[in-house]
C-alpha cells in the first residue's frame, strides 16, 4: 500500500466497549511466624553460647561466629531494643569510639 491508498481508506472509530480485567485470585499467605520464632531462638542460642554471661567485645562475638566486621551489630542492636542484651562502651572513659567499640552481655 502506498500513502494515497491509506489516505483514501475509510476510517471507523474504535469500539467503546471496555474490557473488564478478570479478578485476580487471592494468594494465600503462608504463616511464617513459627519459622521466624525458631530462627530467632536459634540465633539467640548461638550468640548466648559465644557470649556466656560476661561482657564481650563486638569483635570477639563476630570472630567466634565467623562473621565479618559489623555483621553482628544489627542483631545486637535489635536485641538491645528487645531488652535481651545490654551494651556499654569499651573505652575507659565511657565515650563511644569505633575502636574499641561496644561490649555486650545478655540480660539475666
Amino acid at each position: 500500500m502506498n500513502l494515497a491508498t491509506l489516505l483514501a481508506m475509510e476510517v471507523t472509530p474504535l469500539s467503546k466497549v471496555v474490557i473488564q480485567p478478570e479478578p485476580r485470585a487471592v494468594k494465600s499467605r503462608k504463616n511464617t511466624g513459627p519459622a521466624n520464632d525458631a530462627r530467632h531462638a536459634a540465633a539467640v542460642a548461638k550468640y548466648r553460647a559465644v557470649m556466656g554471661g560476661e561482657w564481650v567485645p563486638t569483635w570477639v562475638i563476630e570472630s567466634e561466629l565467623g562473621l565479618g566486621p559489623g555483621c553482628a551489630l544489627p542483631n545486637l542492636h535489635k536485641w538491645e531494643k528487645l531488652n535481651l542484651v545490654e551494651k556499654k562502651s569499651a573505652s575507659p572513659d565511657g565515650a563511644f569510639r569505633r575502636y574499641p567499640g561496644y561490649i555486650w552481655r545478655f540480660v539475666k
